[in-house]
């Protein structure tokens, strides 16, 4: 078929974000793992693209994500089978100061009252994960994302955790920054140890938010 020059303009810019996403979903391996649920990959396109243009100022071919509505991949679930509100009810504060750090803030907070409780759990661990990825993605230069990892573990019984900051090294400049968070669970046995809980079926994990950097 022929394909006018916007069509062809508006392929470019969802080629754009389709590399994006993929290489987000790539760099959020750490906690996502193989646990995503089977459709992850191209809710998570999608949720790209529309973000990429809604109020997007840049003329169409040209369009990055950065410029685009970030607000929308906000609380993306990884795995719809255990939403990560669920099971975790707990709200980080954000903050990325003027040097490019990021700066994540949790309150205390009561295990029974904020973490859900799986059958055969006996410990929770909840994570964060920031990276920072390039808006956009040469195929033939691709730039490995930086990644921190931050977390905090308690056991799923009546108990007060305090509150927890942590704050990143200096992120790169003019880069998306994704905070996703996650929830992993598992049963203490005496000889194995802390045996995981989680897998496809079951995976509270979340994109919590984008950032420009």
């Amino acid at each position: 078929m022929k394909q006018t020059v916007a069509t062809k303009k508006s392929a470019s810019d969802f080629g754009r974000g389709s590399r994006l996403a993929k290489a987000i979903r790539e760099a959020l391996f750490p906690i996502v793992q193989n646990h995503s649920d089977s459709n992850f990959y191209r809710r998570f396109t999608t949720k790209i693209n529309t973000a990429t243009q809604e109020g997007n100022q840049q003329s169409i071919g040209s369009r990055t994500l950065m410029e685009g509505n970030l607000a929308l991949l906000n609380n993306t679930d990884c795995n719809l089978a255990s939403p990560f509100v669920n099971y975790c009810r707990l709200t980080p504060t954000l903050t990325l100061s003027d040097a490019r750090q990021l700066t994540i803030a949790l309150p205390e907070f009561s295990v029974l009252d904020y973490i859900a409780q799986k059958e055969k759990a006996t410990h929770a661990e909840l994570v964060f994960l920031v990276t920072a990825t390039p808006a956009e993605i040469d195929p033939d230069n691709p730039i490995e994302p930086k990644a921190e990892l931050f977390r905090v573990a308690f056991p799923l019984k009546a108990s007060l955790i305090s509150a927890q900051e942590w704050t990143s090294r200096v992120l790169p400049g003019a880069q998306l920054v994704v905070v996703a968070s996650a929830l992993f669970y598992y049963r203490n046995n005496n000889l194995a140890g802390m045996v995981g809980l989680n897998g496809k079926e079951f995976h509270p994990c979340e994109v919590t938010a984008v950032l420009k950097g």
